[in-house]
């Protein structure tokens, strides 16, 4: 949720507005929407065939390499360097699409799935509620605190702290998320 999806989904209008590029920002808005519902899709398949670990590294991989490289371009748009990469006015609308393609195949959607296989079938509806309320809070903060962090880091700083985020959950997926794909949860419970 810290890697700034529900931010990004939110302010999309404002966001292609600010990287000033040749497309109809309000268009821009509804493609991002139809490339999540693909990745969505794309999920479907992936999921039967992949490791959840995989998935959730690669899509918190593909999700932080294409904000670094929208906070790259907003960078060098603002401080005149790299003239060639401003030039590319594609760039951020080809990063979030990127991003929101990634996002559902992964990080955003296997985290619910563990909320059915983590916890005990005695104690599954409670902590599942709890969890999903937990996430609730967590995306009501990024989506206030955007136009905030914006405004303190600049229009870059805010995609580089949601790709932090991004690279850290790589670091904790791989340290701490147990594979569960073909597991009995039934054994483990």
């Amino acid at each position: 949720l810290f890697s700034g999806k529900f931010a990004i989904e939110f302010y999309a209008v404002s966001i292609f507005q600010d990287a000033g590029g040749n497309i109809d920002e309000y268009l821009s808005a509804v493609m991002i929407g139809c490339i999540h519902l693909l990745g969505s899709f794309l999920f479907l398949p992936m999921v039967k065939r992949y490791s959840r670990k995989l998935l959730l590294v690669t899509s918190s991989l593909v999700m932080g390499l294409s904000l670094i490289l929208l906070g790259l371009y907003l960078f060098t748009q603002s401080h005149d360097l790299l003239p060639a990469l401003s030039d590319m006015k594609w760039l951020p609308l080809a990063c979030i699409i990127l991003y929101m393609l990634a996002a559902p195949i992964g990080l955003c959607s296997i985290p619910f799935m563990y909320v059915a296989e983590f916890f005990p079938a005695e104690m599954r509806s409670i902590m599942g509620g709890l969890t999903i309320a937990i996430s609730n809070v967590e995306l009501f903060i990024v989506v206030k605190t955007f136009p905030n962090i914006e405004n303190l880091l600049g229009d870059y700083g805010v995609y580089w702290v949601y790709a932090s985020s991004c690279i850290c959950a790589i670091i904790y997926i791989i340290a701490y998320i147990p594979e569960t794909k073909d597991k009995d949860l039934a054994k483990d419970e």
